[in-house]
């Protein structure tokens, strides 16, 4: 969470903050969880000059604990540089920009999928893509935040599938995503037939061409091979045989011409939305598109 802060921080060193967001209503019994943590994520980012105390006054309201201590402790700072500025950042949320991860109880895990924008006194703006996990307890009728943070290379996610229909889909997608997204230049067609093994007839129609057309002619004249590690995954919804899954993935390029010597292995953050389908009792991929 302090990371975060001191990002919001740096941002109101030179911009500003604003943030809307869309909840849905939902007759699903998680919908109170994902609405709270949607709210939560947005309403951090959402910072105005104009209003900034009250904005300030509206995250604390929605969290607990340390969390809560933390940013106490941070938040003058924080006003400080966003009225000295004269900053705005706003904050938007897809439809399908937040999954469960975890429920337990009165504990849950949700990811959100954030794109916050900020924008300078004078003009000209720039969106940050972030990759979220907000940690919630049930409290005095309420879900509040007790952590916020960014999920980054090294936390791979701890938030364990628990065996029900919609679980089996999440844990599908953290299997199947690897073998999708990965490549190795001297093992295509192996990594070919693996991936189309764990996707439905219809998207592996899709799926193939676009390897033969990108990836092995790009993965052959680089001599790349490349990792896919899926950091956190949540189910954003479940209805009859179809699932739709968040997934944050880490890309890594292990080796390629392109990389000079002892230089680190380069790694792309990215954010997708997995379409699955039950095929014969089992979770295929049946689409994955950016969010």
């Amino acid at each position: 969470m302090r990371r975060l802060l001191a990002t919001l921080v740096v941002i109101a060193l030179g911009i500003s903050v604003v943030v809307w967001w869309q909840q849905r209503v939902d007759d699903d019994p998680t919908a109170a969880v994902l609405s709270s943590a949607r709210t939560a994520a947005a309403t951090f980012f959402d910072l105005d000059h104009a209003t900034i105390e009250e904005d300030l006054d509206a995250m604390a309201a929605l969290s607990t604990g340390a969390f809560a201590d933390d940013y106490a402790a941070e938040r003058e700072s924080l006003a400080q540089n966003v009225i000295a500025k004269s900053l705005t950042v706003s904050a938007t949320i897809d439809d399908e920009g937040t999954a469960l991860e975890s429920l337990d109880g009165e504990q849950a895990q949700v990811l959100v999928a954030v794109d916050a924008t900020t924008t300078a006194p004078h003009g000209g703006e720039e969106t940050t893509q972030y990759r979220i996990r907000v940690a919630l307890t049930h409290e005095n009728d309420a879900w509040l935040v007790t952590s916020l943070a960014e999920v980054g290379q090294a936390s791979a996610t701890d938030a364990t599938p628990r065996g029900t229909a919609s679980d089996d889909a999440v844990r599908a997608a953290l299997n199947a995503l690897p073998i999708t997204l990965s490549y190795d230049h001297s093992r295509l067609d192996e990594n070919l037939t693996a991936a189309m093994a764990t996707l439905t007839d219809s998207y592996a129609a899709e799926y193939a061409p676009t390897f033969e057309a990108t990836a092995r002619p790009l993965a052959t004249s680089a001599k790349a091979i490349a990792e896919a590690h899926v950091q956190a995954a949540g189910l954003v919804n479940v209805e009859g045989d179809e699932a739709l899954v968040l997934a944050f993935v880490d890309q890594v390029l292990l080796s390629s011409k392109g990389l000079k010597k002892n230089e680190p292995v380069k790694v792309t953050q990215t954010r997708v939305l997995v379409t699955l389908r039950a095929v014969d009792g089992a979770w295929r991929i049946d689409g994955i598109d950016p969010v």
